[in-house]
């Protein structure tokens, strides 16, 4: 699943986007706004997070040395992109990925993998962020049971 929630949007248009992706590669797509449920369709997986990638803040790829809170402070559009995966047994796993962007530069931040209280400056690019959330979200590895003849 994944949620992203986006500030510095227009007035009637959808600031909370639910991707619920399927492994037939289909996608349950939700916009939310400030009265509600906005929009919701099915779409193919790819053409859902396209339409994500449009919602999110755009710019060139900011330094790595960026500090989370002043990128934040700075930008007129911020997004919180949190991947959640469930497994059968009722785990679950999440990855969260915050955009600020404003001006000229987006500030890319992932969760770091040492720290997981702290945030890392990544430098990407708009194509960069889309491939990072489609890996993201993207089912994880499971292993193959030999089989039985």
């Amino acid at each position: 699943m994944v949620d992203a929630r986006v500030t510095g949007t227009e007035p009637d248009t959808p600031w909370r986007f639910l991707l619920m992706p399927q492994p037939e590669q289909i996608t349950l797509e939700v916009q939310i706004d400030a009265l509600g449920i906005h929009f919701y369709s099915l779409r193919k997986t790819r053409e859902a997070l396209r339409r994500l990638g449009e919602h999110l803040p755009h710019g060139q790829r900011g330094p790595t040395d960026a500090d989370l809170d002043t990128a934040l402070a700075a930008s007129p559009r911020t997004a919180l992109v949190t991947v959640t995966h469930w497994q059968d047994e009722g785990s679950r796993e999440s990855t969260d990925l915050i955009l600020a962007g404003g001006q000229e530069t987006l500030h890319v931040f992932l969760r770091d993998t040492d720290d997981a209280s702290r945030f890392t400056a990544q430098s990407l690019d708009d194509d960069e962020v889309r491939t990072t959330i489609e890996r993201l979200v993207a089912p994880p590895a499971t292993p193959t049971l030999p089989s039985g003849r």
